[in-house]
């Protein structure tokens, strides 16, 4: 194993099915400089099978955990991953269900000369299907972000973001005491992203794509579990809480209006159909309640009803 490498590409794996994409997409890097430590989370699924194949390819470190932690505290899973790293000074938390361009690695380097201050790096993004199927238009960003213009493009949904789409300094994530915590890491990695960019700001690399894929194996896809929606729902607020305070705490006049808020936090809400017409209701009351929004009941009711309408218009034409 190299002890020179700067980069750690992180994999806290549990599923099989498209690991050894994932180690190949690594694989055929044009630039090796990098150790890929992959934790296994106690997988029903031989991942150690997948990566043998791979030894002497690439430098990789392999940990088969004794517990699953992942269906517990994703966060911890991802704490007891990044832990396995040796003397690395940047850090890839990727997934087991995604790959990258070939030049990606080099791409990364190549910005690291040329940006010294930068903490956060970037990837242009793909989302592909389960079968590998391009689904919609490159997700592109700015070359620069702040952190504040992250949280505002998040929020009104002109961006999007997924965690494999990073690379940061491992010294700023110690700085900022590693992952801001929400439930099932919802929000976590936006939260965290913030952190890492207050000072300088998210830098996207012009060259090299990550292909992030949805499918039915991760958590985005799950709309119809009644006991993870609501987990995810109360996240929503969560983060959203936490992010009011983080950014007021050093830029005093930071604003976001109620109805950006509330169009945000009513978007799963209107999604979803586990949840009953009451029970929405209930989730709007007690949202406007934490939010010191209760004068604001009106506006939330409006954009919560006029999304349910826009949705079944959608679902009118999609089934006609």
């Amino acid at each position: 194993m190299s002890t020179q490498s700067r980069l750690a590409i992180v994999i806290p794996a549990y599923k099989g099915k498209y690991l050894k994409q994932t180690l190949q997409s690594l694989a055929d890097q044009t630039c090796k400089d990098f150790i890929v430590y992959i934790g296994d989370d106690k997988s029903p699924d031989d991942l150690f099978k997948i990566v043998e194949e791979f030894e002497g390819r690439i430098d990789i470190v392999y940990k088969k955990f004794e517990n699953n932690l992942g269906g517990v505290n994703l966060v911890d899973q991802w704490n007891r991953c990044i832990n396995l790293i040796d003397q690395e000074q940047w850090i890839w938390l990727f997934s087991d269900d995604d790959y990258v361009e070939s030049i990606c690695v080099e791409t990364f380097y190549s910005s690291l000369n040329k940006n010294k201050d930068i903490d956060l790096y970037r990837f242009n993004n793909q989302i592909v299907n389960s079968s590998g199927e391009a689904i919609g238009a490159l997700n592109k960003f700015p070359e620069f972000l702040s952190a504040e213009d992250f949280f505002k493009g998040r929020l009104n949904k002109k961006i999007y973001s997924y965690a494999v789409e990073y690379i940061f300094s491992r010294q700023a994530f110690e700085d900022v005491k590693g992952f801001e915590y929400f439930d099932l890491c919802w929000s976590t990695d936006d939260a965290t992203w913030i952190k890492l960019a207050r000072k300088h700001g998210i830098y996207t690399m012009n060259q090299g794509i990550v292909y992030w894929r949805y499918s039915d194996l991760n958590i985005s896809s799950i709309t119809n579990d009644k006991p993870i929606v609501i987990r995810k729902i109360q996240a929503n607020l969560a983060y959203l809480l936490w992010a009011d305070r983080y950014f007021k705490s050093y830029i005093a006049k930071f604003k976001i209006t109620a109805r950006e808020k509330l169009k945000w936090l009513l978007t799963m809400p209107i999604e979803t159909i586990c949840l009953n017409i009451r029970e929405k209701e209930d989730y709007i009351v007690s949202s406007l309640q934490s939010l010191n929004l209760e004068n604001r009941k009106s506006m939330a009711y409006f954009i919560f009803y006029i999304g349910l309408l826009k949705k079944a218009i959608k679902s009118f034409f999609i089934v006609k």
